[in-house]
């Protein structure tokens, strides 16, 4: 028995070792493209009224609110999104708006996010545009399962944005018993700001696979935004 223990460490030993070196060179080497490719860049400060939240009730509550009024597009990623009752509600209410003309495009995380293919499938028919961000890739395979798209992004007719930390699912209402409460941050931006959002979406949209945003123009919106209507907004000053 011993001889046996012994002639399976040293077999099982450099394999685990072999294994681990492939893993540590495949994630520098993808770090090193990722870099190569998406240098460090510094957005523009732009002004916009903030409000903050901390629970996901509160934030549902206005950010269907605000999906409600859209006119011209609603676009969101989430790292994670669910499958329950909050999230077909959520859903429910994109395909609404989609059904409408509104552009609605919908971005979940490749391994984030548990959608059944029913609901997805039941989204594209109701005229929506949907993609998994970040799938895994066959060249920096382990890099690629690591690099997760982790923000939360949300860009309502470009005028109104979310950023922060709470997903789309029933345990951000504090309805999961294992979790428990839950206490996150969203920031609602109304203003110049939820540009850079939307410009962000756009970018990881296209770099998904998914087909070119190249038909909105950000200018010709952003100059909108800084028309009469945006005036009798209270602002202050952010940078994202």
């Amino acid at each position: 028995m011993l001889k046996i223990g012994f002639k399976a460490i040293v077999i099982t030993a450099p394999c685990i070792s072999i294994l681990f070196f492939i893993m540590h060179w495949d994630v520098k080497q993808g770090v090193k493209n990722y870099s190569r490719t998406h240098p460090i860049t510094e957005t523009l400060s732009h002004k916009a009224a903030i409000n903050v939240y901390n629970s996901g009730k509160d934030l549902y509550e206005k950010l269907f609110e605000d999906i409600k009024i859209a006119n011209e597009l609603v676009w969101i990623h989430f790292f994670i999104i669910r499958d329950d009752q909050i999230s077909n509600e959520f859903f429910d209410l994109l395909i609404d708006k989609a059904k409408e003309g509104v552009d609605v495009r919908l971005s979940v995380d490749f391994l984030g996010s548990d959608i059944k293919k029913e609901s997805i499938k039941r989204m594209e028919e109701g005229g929506m545009k949907i993609v998994k961000s970040r799938p895994l890739s066959p060249k920096n395979f382990f890099y690629s399962l690591h690099h997760r798209n982790h923000r939360r992004l949300i860009s309502i007719d470009q005028r109104i944005a979310y950023i922060g930390g709470l997903n789309m699912g029933h345990e951000y209402l504090g309805k999961d018993p294992k979790l428990g409460y839950w206490r996150d941050y969203q920031i609602r931006l109304e203003g110049e700001a939820g540009i850079e959002v939307a410009q962000q979406f756009k970018r990881d949209w296209i770099e998904d696979g998914a087909e070119s945003m190249e038909a909105y123009t950000f200018l010709f919106l952003q100059m909108k935004m800084r028309g009469a209507a945006f005036n009798s907004c209270s602002q202050q000053e952010t940078v994202l």
